[in-house]
């Protein structure tokens, strides 16, 4: 049987705000470094990084919606 957490809205807004600025501090950090990966069209590289960095496990429900917060800032 498969456990559901039950998250209110605003706590799951809460969860990803943090994530959001968790990734702005990253990418300010990295900035030239992502922004040369990305040149190159290395996008594999900027997400294995991310995932090794926030250890998140790659193909994981976290590791897509980390993906995505990334896409959306960056």
């Amino acid at each position: 049987m498969r456990n559901k957490n039950i998250t209110s809205f605003e706590d799951f807004k809460r969860m990803n705000e943090g994530i959001q600025s968790d990734l702005k501090k990253y990418i300010k950090k990295n900035k030239d470094e992502l922004e040369s990966l990305a040149d190159e069209d290395k996008w594999d590289d900027i997400y294995n990084q991310l995932y090794t960095e926030f250890e998140i496990e790659p193909g994981s429900s976290k590791a897509k919606e980390l993906k995505q917060t990334f896409d959306f800032i960056f």
